[in-house]
């Protein structure tokens, strides 16, 4: 594809209509020249009649060829209003386009085209003004065209170009710059043929017989065409590229009938109102129907996207509402199941709870041997049981412990306590354990601290789970219970400190779930249910606390109840 040929935009849709476009204006511009090849004129008047300075009504003997000239005027004003027309409607949808779109730069563009637009058509009226004052009819009339050719060429670049290369958003500056890019143009238009008829110097523009170079006609006709091609190539293509749509498209596809037209006009036209002449100024008005057509396609694709857009939306929430159905069916499900999976584990630990105790006890008198008939096998035997025993009963508590927090069943009993007397009521009754692994179990607490309100049992039940974890992570060295308090003695956190083997960093994100330990290897060290953390965590919440934590691997951990939020 050569320079001149515009690019298609990039949407298959667009691109289908584009090539259409491309197609229909190759046809338009072309088969007035297949209709001459088959002897179709469309000349409107033959014989050139001097334009005189007596504009009087002509005699009877003159009578038919002024109304042939007539006639031929009338065929030129139509397609010049048509022409005018098409671009005034072409001003009036881009700013009901921009109403759609809120874009300011196609209403800008089209402002643009309604000026080049009534440059174009200018040259009617100064030619008919012109011509009053000179003799030189057959010479200024292709020259007035030529320059307000000329003048619509620049009116369209300039207002383009400056929308390409604009940075305020607000346009307002770039639609009267464009109007007053107009309004100059057309002084200067006046001024340059008002003074080459005063000075009597009209330049020979109509070569109609001996053509320049042997084909040229209207040399003056080059200008516009050399300009329309520069427009074309760098400017418009440009704005296209920048600005893709089928309104930018259409522009840059008028630059093809502008060439053709003027192809007509340089090389063919040699009198006002010959076949050449009517063809150019036919296909001029193509020139402003190709931003139409594409403003106009473009502007119900617009609204046909707009449609599918909100036909996609409409159906967007219509599966929303229907997910939001069943999520909320899923919800309640799951509430119902978490309902009847608290209400089976309250009952089924309570109906295990009691034959167990009662095998603890039973194993609990056996142990005592009284009548020393067991072997010391046996006893060891016993002894298995009793603590298996043991542990399961403490499994079953967590897991009652656990349905009822989350039931929401936990019922608090808030009393005035002190924390002293607390910390050391819990740490006495681990003396056993850290003195059978050959641990220090340490008491940081400050002197006169106040007392505080909360649930004895509850703290008292997460101080047990976090200190009982870190005898049993920790091997040598000790466990610390300190408290901290505020500048007016009120105790503000009790942290647990011990030297074990810590906690992965990885892992500390879980070990507060249900069911989860640091150490889920088949092979661990420690055993547990998992529960102990995860209800601590939850006493807290309850309490109006929060459980934290600090770790490093093999170097310890350190649990804090933060008893201020």
């Amino acid at each position: 594809m050569n320079r001149m040929s515009p690019r298609p935009p990039p949407s298959d849709n667009k691109s289908s209509i584009s090539q259409k476009m491309i197609v229909a204006t190759v046809v338009l511009c072309t088969i007035p020249f297949v209709l001459n090849l088959v002897r179709v004129d469309f000349v409107t008047y033959t014989r050139p009649i001097p334009i005189s300075v007596d504009w009087n009504i002509p005699s009877r003997d003159t009578a038919t060829p002024f109304l042939q000239e007539i006639s031929a005027s009338f065929t030129h004003s139509i397609m010049e209003w048509c022409a005018f027309c098409t671009v005034f409607l072409t001003a009036v949808f881009t700013l009901t386009h921009f109403r759609i779109s809120r874009s300011a730069i196609i209403p800008i563009v089209g402002i643009a085209l309604l000026c080049a637009g009534t440059l174009d058509m200018l040259h009617g009226p100064l030619t008919d003004h012109f011509l009053r004052k000179s003799q030189h009819n057959l010479q200024l009339a292709p020259l007035i065209w030529a320059l307000c050719r000329v003048g619509h060429v620049l009116v369209l670049a300039i207002g383009v170009r400056a929308i390409l290369y604009s940075q305020k958003k607000d346009y307002r500056s770039d639609i009267r710059n464009i109007v007053i890019t107009t309004i100059l143009v057309a002084l200067a238009i006046c001024a340059m043929v008002q003074i080459l008829i005063l000075r009597d110097c009209v330049p020979q523009t109509l070569y109609a017989d001996k053509p320049l170079w042997g084909f040229i006609y209207r040399p003056y006709d080059l200008v516009p065409l050399a300009l329309f091609a520069y427009a074309g190539v760098k400017i418009l293509s440009r704005f296209h590229r920048r600005r893709p749509s089928l309104f930018s498209y259409g522009i840059w596809l008028s630059v093809i009938p502008n060439v053709v037209l003027h192809v007509h006009m340089a090389a063919g036209s040699r009198a006002l109102f010959d076949n050449h002449f009517n063809i150019a100024h036919f296909i001029k008005i193509l020139v402003y129907l190709m931003p139409l057509a594409g403003l106009i396609i473009d502007y119900f694709m617009t609204f046909k996207d707009g449609q599918n857009a909100l036909e996609k939306v409409q159906n967007t929430q219509k599966k929303l509402k229907q997910v939001n159905y069943d999520l909320v069916l899923a919800r309640d499900r799951a509430l119902e199941a978490n309902r009847h999976k608290n209400i089976f584990l309250a009952n089924m630990s309570h109906e295990l709870r009691t034959p167990l105790n009662s095998v603890i006890g039973f194993a609990n008198i056996v142990l005592k041997n009284k009548d020393e008939n067991l072997s010391e096998k046996e006893l060891v035997y016993v002894n298995r049981i009793c603590e298996n025993g043991k542990h399961l009963l403490t499994l079953i508590n967590s897991i009652l412990d656990l349905s009822k927090i989350e039931s929401g069943k936990v019922r608090l009993d808030i009393t005035e306590e002190r924390l002293d007397e607390l910390v050391h009521e819990v740490t006495r009754q681990f003396e056993t354990q850290v003195r059978d692994k050959n641990l220090d179990i340490v008491e940081i607490v400050p002197p006169n601290i106040a007392p505080i309100d909360t649930d004895r049992v509850r703290l008292k039940q997460v101080m047990i789970n976090l200190i009982g974890n870190a005898i049993k992570f920790t091997n040598s060295g000790s466990i610390t219970v300190k408290i901290t308090v505020s500048e007016i003695n009120i105790p503000i956190r009790i942290d647990i400190i011990d030297t074990g083997s810590g906690i992965p960093q990885e892992k500390i994100s879980v070990i507060f779930e249900a069911f989860q330990q640091a150490d889920t290897s088949i092979s661990r060290k420690h055993s547990g249910t998992g529960l102990g953390l995860s209800i601590s965590q939850s006493l807290c919440k309850v309490l109006g606390y929060r459980l934290e934590v600090e770790s490093r691997e093999g170097e310890g951990s350190t649990f804090s109840i933060l008893l201020t939020r």
